[in-house]
């Protein structure tokens, strides 16, 4: 059964290729200097950079580093955003639901995410999405990792390095792009929240999300993501590509421009870097070489 949520948590989300390859390099079409860009997974333990062949080296070689939005945004930021995650003034996710769909909500938060009973209300005030994408991501142990990441995302860590190195960072998007709930209606994001709650995974079983990009193989997380063996769970042709395509197009408007000025490491979520309409093959059409880093 595929996992509703995938997205979010890898979510959020590659030429299709059979190597087990996370990192490319970028060169030609008048590129002075190489860039590269790595598919993360926004809960990966840090430790893994390590785990990427290549990966240490491109961090050192670069001299900017571009992630999907710039993760160290001010506190102002972070609080205008996150209003696009909580539901209007006076309505609660289980205003929303059935008796029953409320049962099973708050069964699945308390025996397969283990959250106290006592605060399961806390969370009632979060749109169905975001609400979703949360869980899927606590009940795969991305909650673990993030302790053990000493609360930050994988991501931020590249970040990080980069400032202590001396190094530009900057975003591709703003971070409001991000919050993608705003174009779902409240019925889809409750149906999409339930879709989760009914048919998760549980992090040992097969297909699980960080246990599918710790593989490195971009053609399982990219199958993964089109596998529709349930239909009725499955994101639209439209929503796809509000997480993806579209987002993919608007990145190449900016990414020729940073790496003729630059040398840069893009991090970007790795279900950017596969498909038709992924980063690597519209890198390719724009005439550069990409190549799979191996060692």
């Amino acid at each position: 059964m595929k996992k509703i949520m995938m997205t979010w948590a890898a979510v959020l989300c590659c030429a299709m290729t059979v190597q087990a390859q996370l990192l490319y390099k970028i060169s030609g079409n008048g590129l002075k200097e190489p860039s590269y860009i790595v598919g993360t997974n926004h809960y990966a333990a840090i430790s893994f950079v390590d785990s990427i062949p290549g990966l240490r080296r491109a961090m050192k070689v670069t001299q900017q580093v571009y992630g999907e939005t710039k993760k160290s945004a001010s506190e102002h930021t972070y609080e205008e955003s996150i209003k696009y995650l909580l539901l209007p003034d006076g309505t609660t996710i289980d205003s929303l639901l059935s008796d029953d769909e409320m049962k099973r909500l708050t069964a699945f938060m308390v025996d397969s995410c283990k959250i106290d009973a006592d605060d399961v209300e806390l969370y009632l005030d979060l749109k169905p999405f975001p609400l979703a994408a949360w869980l899927a991501a606590k009940c795969d142990g991305s909650e673990e990792t993030l302790t053990s990441n000493g609360g930050k995302i994988f991501d931020v860590y590249f970040e990080q390095e980069a400032l202590a190195q001396g190094k530009e960072i900057g975003g591709l998007e703003t971070s409001e792009v991000l919050m993608i709930c705003e174009n779902i209606s409240l019925e889809r994001q409750k149906h999409m929240l339930m879709c989760m709650v009914d048919h998760h995974k549980r992090p040992k079983e097969k297909g699980s999300t960080l246990k599918t990009y710790y593989s490195q193989d971009l053609e399982a997380i990219w199958k993964e993501f089109n596998d529709h063996i349930d239909e009725d769970c499955a994101f639209s042709s439209q929503e796809k590509a509000m997480l993806v395509n579209t987002r993919n197009l608007a990145w190449m408007e900016k990414i020729p421009t940073l790496m003729s000025r630059k040398s840069t490491l893009f991090t970007v979520g790795c279900l950017h870097l596969p498909g038709p309409d992924g980063v690597l093959n519209l890198l390719r059409q724009a005439g550069y070489t990409v190549e799979a880093v191996t060692k």
